[in-house]
C-alpha cells in the first residue's frame, strides 16, 4: 500500500510540475503575429488573431474581429471571441460586455451575474469594482452592491482595502464601506505588502510618503515621488517627472540604493530594471535588492523578469535584436 501511495504522488506531484510550468508562457510578435512561447523559448500553436493578452488563472484573452474570448495554456480556444469587452480573469472571473450589457462569466463561459452599470472591473478581494455614471462602487459575486456608487474616483481592492476619492478628497475604505482613513489626502496609491503611498496636496512640490492599513503614517512625506512596494523595496524619485532621478527604500523608508538612475521598475524575481541616460541614449541594467549590478548596462530596452524571463533588447528598433533573456542574461528567443 506504501509503494502504490508513493506511486500516486510521484504521478501527482509530475502532473503539477508540469502543468505549472505550462503556465509559464511569455507573449511574443513575430513579423506582426502575436503569439507566445513557454520558458524554453518554444512557441505554441495558438489561433490567429488581433492581440493577446498576459494569462491570468491559466487563460489568456485573446482579439479577434475587434470581439474578445479567451484561449487555454495549450492555445486552445476554451471561450470565443464573441464579446465586445472583457477583462483578465480574477477570482475565477471575468467581467465581459455582450449586447452592451456588462456580465461576470466563469472559465465555462457560463454567466454568473449580471450587473447594472457603465463599466465593470475585475475581482479583488471578493468584490468588483463598478461605474455607475459618473461614480464608482463596488459589487459581491451575487451582485449586491456591498458599496454605493458615491464615489468619484476609486482603485479596487487590494489587501481587503481600497483607495477612493470623495468631495475632491482621497481616503481610505473597507470591504463593509466603513472608513478606515480619513478623506484628506491629495492621491492616494494602492496598498502593497501592508503599506499606501500618498500624497498630501496637491501643491507644487508636495511629498509623498507611506501609511500602513490603520493610517499610521510610517513613513514621512518626504519624496517628490514614491510607489508601491514590491518584494521589500519601493522606487522613489528625487526632482522633477522630467529630469529627476531614482532609487529604491527599505520598508522602513531607509535608502538602501540612492537615486542615481534616470529610471527604474519595481523589483520582480530579485532584480530591477534600471536605466542610465535618457531617450535614444539610454541604456539598461539590472540590479539586485542591494543595488549590485547583475547584467550590466548593454540593453536598449528592458522589461521587469517575470518569472525567470525578461524581455529586452540590445542596439536599436530597425537593425537590433530583441527577445527573452535568462537570469544569466543569455537570449532564451529572440525576435525575427
Amino acid at each position: 500500500m506504501k509503494y502504490v501511495f508513493k506511486f500516486y504522488l510521484v504521478i501527482y506531484c509530475l502532473l503539477f510540475f508540469n502543468n505549472a510550468d505550462a503556465q509559464l508562457l511569455y507573449k511574443i510578435s513575430n513579423q506582426g503575429t502575436p503569439g507566445f512561447i513557454n520558458s524554453k523559448g518554444k512557441p505554441i500553436n495558438t489561433p490567429v488573431c488581433q492581440s493577446f493578452g498576459e494569462f491570468h488563472e491559466s487563460l489568456s484573452k485573446f482579439k479577434s474581429n475587434n470581439l474578445y474570448g479567451f484561449i487555454d495554456s495549450t492555445g486552445k480556444i476554451v471561450i470565443p471571441a464573441i464579446y465586445e469587452r472583457a477583462t483578465n480573469f480574477q477570482e475565477s472571473l471575468s467581467a465581459v460586455k455582450l449586447n452592451d450589457k456588462w456580465m461576470y462569466i466563469n472559465q465555462r463561459n457560463e454567466i454568473i451575474l449580471q450587473v447594472d452599470c457603465n463599466y465593470a472591473y475585475e475581482f479583488s478581494n471578493g468584490l468588483a469594482m463598478i461605474q455607475k455614471g459618473l461614480y464608482y462602487g463596488y459589487v459581491d459575486v451575487t451582485g449586491k452592491l456591498i458599496v454605493p456608487a458615491i464615489y468619484e474616483k476609486a482603485h479596487s481592492f487590494s489587501e481587503e482595502l481600497a483607495s477612493v476619492k470623495k468631495n475632491g478628497k482621497w481616503g481610505v475604505i473597507d470591504t463593509k464601506n466603513e472608513q478606515i482613513i480619513p478623506f484628506k489626502y491629495a492621491l492616494i496609491g494602492q496598498f502593497s505588502e501592508g503599506r499606501c503611498n500618498f500624497q498630501n496636496s496637491n501643491d507644487l512640490g508636495s511629498k509623498w510618503g507611506y501609511f500602513d492599513s490603520k493610517g499610521k503614517i510610517i513613513i514621512p512625506a518626504t519624496f517628490d515621488k514614491c510607489y508601491p512596494f514590491s518584494e521589500g523595496r519601493a522606487i522613489f524619485r528625487k526632482g522633477a517627472f522630467k529630469g529627476g532621478s531614482y532609487g529604491f527604500i527599505d520598508s522602513v523608508g531607509m535608502q538602501v540604493i540612492p537615486s542615481i538612475y534616470d529610471g527604474a521598475m519595481s523589483f520582480s524575481n530579485g532584480l530591477a530594471s534600471v536605466a542610465k541616460g535618457l531617450g535614444k541614449a539610454s541604456s539598461y541594467g539590472f540590479i539586485d535588492s542591494t543595488g549590485k549590478v547583475k547584467l550590466n548596462f548593454i540593453f536598449s530596452r528592458a522589461k521587469s523578469f517575470k518569472h525567470n524571463l525578461a524581455y529586452v533588447r540590445i542596439g536599436d528598433y530597425k537593425t537590433g535584436v530583441e527577445g527573452y533573456i535568462n537570469e544569466k542574461g543569455k537570449f532564451i528567443w529572440k525576435k525575427k
